[in-house]
């Protein structure tokens, strides 16, 4: 499994996320969503490649 690491920011985004999304669509939606980006996260880190470069910065 490639690691990766979140910065205490992303963290915080993924949280409110989630939550938006628990109640917005319900409590399924959230895991499945939470899931997929756990997935693409992975992805990306094994094959940085997979990712689009930034112009003018990432924030």
């Amino acid at each position: 499994m490639t690691l990766f690491r979140l910065s205490k920011k992303a963290k915080d985004d993924l949280l409110n996320i989630a939550r938006y999304t628990e109640r917005r669509w319900g409590r399924k939606q959230r895991r499945d969503y939470l899931l997929q980006l756990d997935n693409a996260f992975h992805a990306v880190a094994k094959n940085p490649e997979l990712g689009r470069a930034c112009s003018g910065g990432c924030k």
